[in-house]
């Protein structure tokens, strides 16, 4: 598939470009001793909650992403005392690496298995989530369409997308150049997601329908320049 659109394969390693660019570093915390956050904790699945962590951490990577995303934050969560999990979810079959790519109702579907799997696997009740960027989309998905009310305690994200994004800007330059509707039509295969999480997409307007909150749940939604 990849070699038969060159120019998606171009068009996507730009975005992917562009958006890693746009996140930027997660920046030090002093007070963790770094050699024990950076090794060690992470993902383990022996991992039993404690009476004053009793939440499972769930943490989403964001569009074109994948769990080594939270390689550094992950372990940190860890060494606090946290049972906390990562994992790649929204796959295009033939594309290797990039995740978050796939329709936000089949990773909305990924992201409630491993959460059943995660609180199975801790005996815990319900889990935190942490989201990055189109990790802080995907939960409410999650929330709305698979009865994620009843397992999330807390929702925080980072870079906090939820009423739409231009993808660092792309998508502003290419409706200007009057390019946007040929580039989607090259990538709308290979990124499912894009189109979905844009400023104006239908996806998050149906999203929005009914509210953008539930009561039930705890939300932080951090955003900066």
């Amino acid at each position: 598939m990849l070699l038969k659109k060159p120019l998606s394969v171009v068009a996507l390693v730009v975005l992917a470009l562009a958006t890693t660019v746009a996140s930027g570093p997660v920046p030090s915390v002093p007070s963790v001793p770094k050699k024990r956050a950076l090794f060690g904790g992470y993902n383990d699945p022996k991992c039993k909650p404690s009476s004053s962590k009793p939440n499972p951490i769930i943490l989403l990577h964001g569009l074109l992403g994948n769990y080594r995303e939270f390689s550094y934050m992950g372990p940190r969560f860890a060494s606090l005392g946290y049972c906390v999990y990562s994992r790649d979810y929204g796959q295009i079959p033939g594309i290797p690496f990039l995740g978050g790519l796939n329709d936000l109702m089949d990773s909305a579907k990924e992201l409630s298995k491993f959460v059943d799997d995660v609180l199975l696997a801790t005996g815990a009740t319900k889990v935190d989530i942490v989201g990055h960027s189109e990790g802080s989309t995907l939960p409410r998905v999650y929330l709305k369409y698979y009865n994620g009310v009843a397992k999330v305690d807390h929702f925080a994200a980072i870079g906090s997308n939820q009423y739409g994004t231009s993808l660092a800007n792309i998508v502003t330059l290419l409706e200007a150049a009057n390019l946007f509707g040929a580039v989607k039509g090259e990538l709308s295969d290979l990124c499912k997601a894009c189109f979905q999480l844009t400023v104006g997409a239908p996806f998050l307007d149906k999203l929005a329908e009914g509210g953008d909150t539930y009561p039930e749940v705890k939300y932080l939604m951090l955003v900066s320049k």
